[in-house]
Order: C-alpha cells, then structure tokens, then sequence
C-alpha cells in the first residue's frame, strides 16, 4: 500500500533512545530525504503534515491539533482506533503527500 500512495518507511535515529531508533516511524514521499516527511505513526497516533484547512471535510476523528508554532508544519493528527481510521490515514497520507515538493 505504501508503493501505491508513493511514500515509504523510515525508522529514524535519535540521540534520546539507548538503542539510538526513535519512538515513531516516518513515512517519507518516495524519492525526498529527511524534509520529505509526510506522517509520523507512534503507538497511538499519526501525525501529518497538513494544516487545519487541509481536513475541513474530515470529521471529529480527525484532530485538528494546538500547535504553539504556527508556521510548524504537522498541525493534523488521528488516533488510531478503528479500522476505518486506517482508510482516513491513507486519504491524509495522500493529501500530505501531494503538498511535499
């Protein structure tokens, strides 16, 4: 599914780990380093690279997050719950992609 929304995984580094992996797995468009980014997946939750207006169709499931910097880029999350939220997650996934130079 990845191959068909043109991202892929990346399991970053971290300085903030013992093992030096990071807690969260980048997607990344196809083709772009580390400013490519589009969605981080924790445990629980995505974060995208979208802002608020990007989701105005989107329903309450997904989170139109408090951010502190404005001009940050990642300002949509979505807790995972069901399994229509993984549908949402590629529709988002597509939309970030498609804003990433």
């Amino acid at each position: 599914m990845l191959v068909e929304v043109g991202v892929r995984a990346d399991i970053r580094r971290s300085k903030q780990t013992p093992d030096g992996r990071s807690k969260y797995l980048a997607i990344v468009k196809s083709g772009q380093g580390w400013t490519g980014a589009v969605a981080y997946i924790h445990r629980a939750r995505v974060d995208f690279r979208l802002q608020h207006e990007d989701v105005a169709d989107q329903g309450p499931r997904v989170e139109r997050k408090r951010v502190d910097d404005p001009a940050g880029e990642f300002h949509v999350a979505l807790r995972r719950q069901t399994l229509q939220d993984v549908d949402t997650a590629v529709e988002l996934t597509r939309r970030a992609t498609a804003k990433v130079g």
